[in-house]
């Protein structure tokens, strides 16, 4: 398995219909979920 880091608009554009903000305000992009720091 090799792993390729994507940027954010690339990510958010892919999986465009799937992205929702939890309360925590973090993103939570179909199973993954992105954490906001601070």
């Amino acid at each position: 398995m090799k792993w390729v880091l994507k940027s954010i608009n690339e990510v958010l554009n892919f999986y465009y219909r799937d992205v929702c903000v939890s309360p925590k305000k973090s993103l939570k992009i179909v199973k993954v979920l992105v954490q906001r720091k601070g």
